[in-house]
């Protein structure tokens, strides 16, 4: 199956509000284009005009881009059909990302043992070209144990989580605790920004000293609306840590209510650090974002006075104990004779390697009585909220045509995404599930899949005071049977997006569903001393559809869903990695079909 990212947003009016106008064309690919990616969407404002660049295939000395200009009413006005030399293409265009056919890097990867020790093993990433994706695909291999070259004083480094790791330039950047000899809690009190290079050498990039325990409860990168990736513009760190109680920390505990908010230059350099308090004590902050200047933390809360982030959790960790996921640590050398392989393992604490994965599906398991959420700009707090449960029901919102209300339980679900108005209102994004019960026979079987269910979007105002939950129910079960080895399109989550009118007045509500699900295979040949590899890779592929509604935003009334696409019985995708471009007053979207030989133009007002 050729490129598809499996989300078409396209806009279809309700009969409730004024209806938009809705222009699509299609156009036909030529063959060589196809075989290749699409480079990049650019608009030109002043001709109301769009580009679309295509990469074909080409070679390493030499690129050939054929970009396509669409005018305002979706017509094919130019074509241009080039061929160049490398360096010249990436002069030429910025987000081109070619650097080679093959190429790795050598880099740390970090872990604890079971006495909380930072243990560093070496780690290879190598990157390999797709002219077919238009991107490296990357496989990471773990080395053997390494000591740093330049520890110097007595100290310890404790691994409490926290890392930031950039694959492309060989660094890793962690939060590392102090230990004083003799004084297990100094880690928890005591941090160092380290930044290891591939040779273990340290460098100390910050220091963060505190006055009660506390140990990190969020270590990402922040996420933003900028396209350019992370690789060619690295994004800040967001650190975010949580005060530590109980007998363990006897004598070194502070306000249980008291977080600590980092952020971090992609260097390790300290940019913001600010103590906020919050209602909830036990917060499991899933996201970081940054929106129109603030940088929004979100996720549930438990509620439990005068107890702990540690206590709440019941000890479970919030962070991961290593930066390799589940697939990485495989490649890691064994340790010990085969016969004490187990053994070894537990001694030297290579049993001790937790993944965010795994300390995910344990805090699924937990019911949350809150759901909180808290915007910074500047490094200051401007508003935190958290909103019951309770609270968050009693304002449900079901959409017109939809028979029951989907309620909100606090209880296994996911955030899907965030997103702020033009008059500051914030929607979170997320969606309830269940988890089936896998059966196996002779270990034959299924495992066990989260079956997805609700979707919910909650508002707030500019100031963090919680307005309504729009509870929506999707009919997903219809599509059970359309599967692909044992997957159904119930155990792929939908996604959110809003679009704002021009007015501010309404906001259209895009969901993408999955219907289908398709089964490509990829082959791989590669060549060396006298071998030959063939590698065969099997991807799944969700095929979505769309539900759309349109809410008002003074009232929150909505009107009801339906699926775009069902009685015309398109066959077209939007576009992977770009798909939508702005020619005011037009948001116009693209999508292709499943071979790639034709584009659709969808383009709608967002003006009325």
């Amino acid at each position: 199956m050729k490129k598809i990212l499996p989300i078409l947003f396209i806009v279809v009016t309700n009969n409730i509000y004024a209806q938009l106008n809705i222009v699509e064309k299609s156009h036909d690919i030529s063959r060589k284009a196809r075989k290749g990616y699409l480079g990049n969407i650019e608009s030109n404002l002043d001709k109301n005009t769009f580009d679309m660049t295509y990469v074909l295939k080409s070679n390493n000395r030499k690129i050939i881009t054929e970009t396509y200009t669409f005018d305002k009413e979706l017509n094919l006005v130019n074509t241009v059909k080039d061929e160049q030399e490398v360096e010249r293409v990436r002069a030429k265009y910025k987000w081109f990302r070619y650097r080679g056919d093959d190429y790795s890097v050598k880099s740390m990867y970090v872990r604890s043992n079971l006495k909380g020790e930072m243990i560093f093993r070496e780690k290879t990433v190598s990157y390999r070209w797709s002219w077919w994706r238009g991107g490296y695909g990357k496989r990471i291999s773990l080395g053997e144990k390494v000591k740093p070259k330049d520890e110097t004083t007595g100290d310890r480094y404790m691994y409490r989580g926290g890392y930031y790791e950039n694959d492309n330039y060989g660094n890793l950047l962690v939060v590392a605790g102090l230990k004083e000899e003799k004084d297990y809690v100094s880690s928890y009190k005591n941090y160092q920004i380290l930044q290891i290079d591939s040779n273990v050498n340290i460098k100390v990039m910050a220091e963060l000293k505190f006055d009660a325990a506390y140990a990190p409860i969020l270590s990402e990168i922040l996420s933003d609306d900028d396209p350019t990736s992370q690789d060619e513009k690295p994004r800040d760190w967001i650190v975010v840590f949580a005060p530590q109680g109980g007998k363990m920390f006897k004598g070194s505990t502070g306000n249980p209510n008291e977080y600590i908010y980092v952020r971090l230059s992609s260097d390790g350099v300290i940019k913001e650090q600010y103590a906020m308090t919050v209602p909830v004590p036990g917060w499991r902050i899933l996201g970081a974002i940054e929106k129109k200047g603030q940088v929004y933390l979100y996720g549930p809360s438990i509620a439990k006075d005068n107890r702990y982030s540690n206590e709440i959790f019941k000890g479970a960790l919030l962070s991961n104990t290593t930066n390799a996921d589940a697939d990485e640590q495989k490649t890691a050398p064994a340790t010990g004779f085969a016969a004490f392989k187990a053994i070894a393992n537990i001694a030297s604490g290579e049993a001790f390697q937790v993944t965010q994965e795994q300390i995910d599906a344990r805090l699924d398991e937990m019911k949350y009585s809150n759901v909180q959420i808290a915007a910074l700009k500047d490094g200051k707090l401007q508003f935190i909220s958290a909103p019951t449960i309770s609270e968050i029901n009693d304002n449900l919102i079901t959409p017109t045509g939809q028979k029951k209300s989907v309620k909100f339980d606090g209880k296994k679900f996911i955030t899907t995404g965030i997103y702020v108005t033009n008059n500051g209102d914030v929607f979170v994004c997320g969606q309830d599930y269940r988890m089936t019960s896998g059966i196996k026979i002779l270990g034959i079987g299924s495992d066990a899949h989260r079956v997805y269910q609700g979707l919910f979007m909650l508002q707030f105002d500019a100031n963090g005071v919680y307005k309504r939950n729009f509870g929506l129910k999707l009919d997903q079960k219809k599509y059970a049977g359309a599967f692909s080895d044992g997957l159904t399109p119930n155990m792929f989550p939908a996604y959110s997006n809003i679009e704002e009118s021009l007015d501010g007045k309404k906001i259209y509500w895009l969901i993408s569903m999955c219907k289908a699900i398709d089964k490509d295979f990829d082959i791989d040949v590669s060549y060396g001393f006298m071998t030959k590899t063939t590698t065969s890779t099997t991807t799944m592929t969700p095929l979505m559809s769309i539900e759309y509604g349109t809410i008002d935003v003074a009232s929150g009334e909505t009107t009801d869903f339906k699926t775009l696409g069902e009685d015309e019985n398109r066959k077209f995708y939007l576009m992977q990695d770009f798909n939508k471009v702005r020619l005011n007053p037009y948001l116009i979207y693209l999508s292709e079909t499943t071979k790639g030989d034709k584009i659709l133009l969808s383009r709608f007002d967002i003006s009325q």
